[in-house]
């Protein structure tokens, strides 16, 4: 029920085998307005689209160029889980240090 505007990027990490997170990724875009697929390498999170970490890969976040871009890597599991939502979050809070959301 998100409209299309939605004012923020949504970052899922679900903990999912590789080939499943490709297929919740397309389910999902079956459901919603919104743009939804795995991140890519070098992915910038902008408004209104849906990036799923991959199966296997964390998803961490980095500014750059005044860009918020997304990073996956296969550093070692957290909790017994790649990808861990730990990592993520760790890293938004780097990027947006005491605010959960700055405006694009």
């Amino acid at each position: 029920m998100f409209p299309p505007t939605f004012p923020a990027p949504i970052l899922v990490v679900q903990h999912m085998p590789a080939m499943f997170t490709c297929l919740l990724a397309e389910r999902l875009q079956t459901r919603t307005k919104l743009r939804v697929r795995e991140a890519q390498r070098d992915d910038v999170a902008v408004p209104g689209q849906i990036l799923i970490a991959p199966g296997d890969f964390h998803m961490r976040l980095k500014s750059e160029g005044g860009k918020i871009q997304v990073v996956r890597d296969q550093g070692p599991p957290e909790n017994s889980c790649r990808p861990a939502a730990d990592v993520r979050f760790r890293s938004a809070a780097e990027v947006w240090g005491g605010q959960w959301w700055q405006p694009y």
